[in-house]
């Protein structure tokens, strides 16, 4: 069994595409999911309801205090959140738990990058374990939020996600993780999530801020990473995910090509 939230805020332009992606799990009854709203005034409820969804409200003004609220009201093994505007594997997702749920704490694995018309952009890989170290201490994760599947115990060991931060609490989370032992697994199989670029999504209106939050959990832990090969780690991650540079590339090509036959 599998506790899912979603944190929702005005989201009814993407909110179908990620409800539609949960209803297998919800069908084969392995699936328990949660709405935290912050206040819409859209028709996100509207589509909640339309669904069948318990949805709870808390003020907005902190997705993390909504997700621990969500993920806390579940008395299940499993936990994860996806946002409103991303998309989960559900079927991968169970495969997922079926092969490392004996061996493993957090699962993680591979994620689709899409437009806002779901069409795909590039695959980024996660990377092995072996190169976590190098990969946090530049600012980054090793691998895409969406579709990261936590053990409950490990969720509460950790106190769940830091609510001092608003926009990089996944960060501090997963470095934490990865510093108390926590069991990671990389899923290979197929994409476990998919993850929406567009316009308003708060990576790109809050992007200054994060950054702000991510030299400051990088104060944290700067000094517990293995600095060794930070510089080589990202390095060799960035060779692994080579193909989805020329992804991205052929992506903006063809958008750019496409722009300038629709002028025509």
């Amino acid at each position: 069994m599998i506790g899912i939230v979603t944190p929702t805020l005005n989201s009814e332009k993407y909110l179908k595409f990620t409800i539609e992606s949960i209803k297998k799990l919800k069908k084969e009854n392995i699936c328990k999911y949660l709405i935290i709203d912050g206040g819409s005034i859209d028709k996100t409820l509207k589509i909640c309801f339309e669904n069948d969804l318990e949805v709870f409200s808390l003020p907005k003004g902190n997705m993390y205090k909504a997700i621990n609220f969500g993920l806390r009201k579940f008395d299940v093994e499993w936990l994860t959140y996806i946002n409103s505007d991303d998309i989960l594997n559900a079927e991968m997702v169970i495969d997922a738990i079926n092969k490392y749920g004996d061996s493993a704490d957090i699962i993680y694995g591979d994620t689709k990058y899409i437009d806002s018309r779901g069409d795909l952009i590039y695959t980024y890989k996660g990377a092995n374990t072996s190169l976590f170290d190098g990969i946090f201490l530049k600012g980054y994760l090793p691998f895409s939020q969406p579709g990261t599947i936590i053990r409950s115990n490990v969720f509460s060991k950790l106190g769940g996600f830091s609510e001092k931060y608003k926009y990089a609490s996944d960060l501090d989370f997963f470095i934490s993780a990865y510093l108390n032992g926590v069991r990671f697994k990389r899923y290979e199989k197929e994409c476990l999530a998919s993850f929406r670029i567009h316009g308003n999504q708060i990576t790109k209106v809050h992007s200054k801020d994060m950054k702000v939050e991510i030299q400051d959990i990088l104060k944290n832990y700067k000094n517990k990473l293995n600095v060794s090969y930070c510089g080589l780690d990202i390095y060799i991650n960035k060779f692994i995910n080579i193909r989805s540079y020329f992804s991205r590339c052929t992506y903006l090509i063809n958008k750019y090509l496409l722009k300038i036959y629709d002028d025509k």
